[in-house]
């Protein structure tokens, strides 16, 4: 009666179990593998003197003959494992271990999960991992992921421009980005408290790189929620946007130039242009004594001398400045 009810749980089991003996001969199947091998072989598997390895798909053989030997020699197996043939493909976690019975080594046991559902779960995350990486890798933004504790769950590519040359995406995660952003008093800090407290902000942060370079960025800091809405990090997309800025820094410095020059222009130019125009307009009286006159000449050549002078500090002024970051 004991042995039916031990039939009878290994029977209505989820896995696929074979006690096999140490000469690869079959000693006890459950269902559920007799089920499972008519599927790969169309013919049902027996007790007896049967040859176990036949029932096994020929490009897992290696695997099977490796994995007995090792339970046979008191090594416990495990191993998952796609196993195919032309018509029927499944994802299994193999286990298999030695079997004793009041200390004689009778074979070893042989289960099978069934495991295909989960497994392509697995593989559809993990590609859509590196699809996601890749298009995270050819972005022209600095993409980085934090927890709430400043550690770094998700770097990509361009991102390490930002941190020690000898780093790669894979040994950065889980650092500390204050490690590589020491300043406390960084609007980064001030912007990333923000996000952690729910709030989405855009703001232009200089940056010092490893190279002394200074880079601004123009960044976005965004809380981060997983599918149950619940805060678990913080996303920082940074965008270089030195040259721009730099162009904008030499667009103002000519507009304040343009502003000063017209001052100059309305002011001191047009002040002894005044006069000369002037002292023109009066040696056409011919009443001028050679004295006045002499006078007259010499206040001509001083108030050229005048806009001479300042038609040279507007030519300086109109030079191009050397490029400015900050």
């Amino acid at each position: 009666m004991i042995e039916i009810y031990f039939k009878a749980i290994l029977d209505n089991s989820p896995e696929s179990i074979v006690l096999i003996g140490k000469n690869h001969e079959v000693l006890a199947f459950n269902k559920t593998i007799r089920e499972v091998l008519y599927q790969y072989h169309n013919r049902e598997i027996k007790e007896g003197d049967f040859y176990y390895p036949d029932f096994v798909v020929e490009d897992s053989r290696k695997l099977y003959l490796e994995a007995y030997q090792s339970a046979i020699n008191g090594t416990p197996f495990c191993v998952q494992h796609l196993t195919e043939n032309d018509a029927i493909s499944y994802w299994f976690e193999y286990k298999l271990q030695p079997v004793y019975y009041e200390n004689e080594l009778l074979g070893v046991t042989l289960s099978a999960n069934n495991i295909t559902k989960q497994k392509e779960a697995e593989l559809e995350i993990i590609d859509l991992s590196k699809k996601f990486k890749a298009i995270l890798d050819n972005t022209d933004e600095s993409i980085i992921l934090l927890d709430l504790n400043y550690k770094i769950m998700a770097i990509n590519q361009i991102a390490l421009r930002t941190v020690p040359h000898d780093s790669s995406q894979e040994t950065l995660i889980g650092r500390d980005i204050r490690d590589f952003i020491p300043d406390k008093d960084n609007l980064f800090y001030d912007y990333y408290s923000r996000a952690v407290n729910g709030e989405s902000t855009s703001v232009e942060i200089p940056y010092q790189n490893v190279t002394k370079d200074l880079i601004w960025y123009q960044t976005t800091f965004n809380p981060v929620y997983d599918e149950n809405k619940l805060l678990i990090g913080v996303s920082v997309f940074a965008k270089d946007i030195t040259d721009t800025k730099r162009k904008d820094n030499l667009i103002s410095e000519q507009n304040t130039k343009l502003k000063d020059i017209a001052w100059q222009q309305s002011h001191i130019i047009r002040a002894p242009l005044a006069r000369i125009m002037g002292i023109i307009y009066s040696l056409t009286n011919d009443d001028f004594e050679e004295e006045d006159r002499n006078y007259l000449y010499k206040a001509i050549l001083d108030s050229s001398n005048e806009l001479d002078n300042a038609i040279k500090s507007i030519v300086d002024k109109t030079r191009k400045p050397k490029p400015d970051a900050g």
